[in-house]
């Protein structure tokens, strides 16, 4: 049976780390373009809640694509069955200290602490999102069920999908983004910026 959904909705991401908070570093940090890669699983339940079907799993990826005007783009692709065969595409702007948007009846925030949650309703499925963001890792829940069977589908109403994101960075990606941050200067006779230590 299949178990990939597709969703391809466009949402709001609030997605930011304050100092001290996380690795210490700034919101910069978390939503650079170096990319995130790990595994992702995907897991069918039925209406009772019983497993549909055994988990399957695959290759996943995330990033940060900066689109101007203090706006970026969050892209997560999942790999399962074959290359891109779920994942999202997130749109968010910098709010109160981390970031937050709402679209298609969804909404999803990232706090100053990278907690991840959010959630709407969308192409006939109820979404829930959460998890935690650092600039070092990102660990996403995405639920999608049912809410309706399509005449072309066999998955009856009720049918939730849960699909667990384990998501890194790598070493070499870090360290770029930490020596992009520490080695801003100020201007003669000024003082240098101060940067978060761990």
């Amino acid at each position: 049976m299949k178990i990939i959904i597709r969703i391809a909705v466009l949402l709001g991401l609030a997605c930011a780390a304050a100092c001290g908070v996380a690795a210490g570093r700034g919101p910069g940090d978390l939503y650079t373009s170096d990319p995130y890669t790990g595994k992702v699983s995907a897991q069918i339940l039925a209406p009772d809640g019983s497993h549909d079907s055994g988990k399957e799993s695959g290759t996943a990826g995330a990033r940060f694509v900066p689109i101007g005007n203090g706006r970026s783009r969050l892209e997560v692709q999942a790999n399962i069955r074959r290359t891109n065969d779920s994942g999202f595409v997130i749109e968010g702007s910098e709010n109160a200290g981390g970031w937050s948007g709402r679209s298609e009846g969804l909404t999803i925030t990232i706090d100053r602490a990278g907690r991840i949650t959010g959630g709407g309703i969308a192409n006939q499925h109820r979404i829930t999102i959460g998890g935690r963001a650092t600039p070092e890792r990102m660990d996403l829940t995405v639920e999608t069920e049912k809410l309706a069977k399509a005449a072309a589908d066999t998955l009856p109403a009720g049918t939730r999908i849960v699909f667990d994101y384990a998501l890194g960075r790598s070493a070499s990606g870090v360290a770029r983004t930490n020596a992009a941050t520490t080695t801003k200067t100020a201007p003669p006779g000024k003082k240098s910026p101060k940067t978060c230590k761990r």
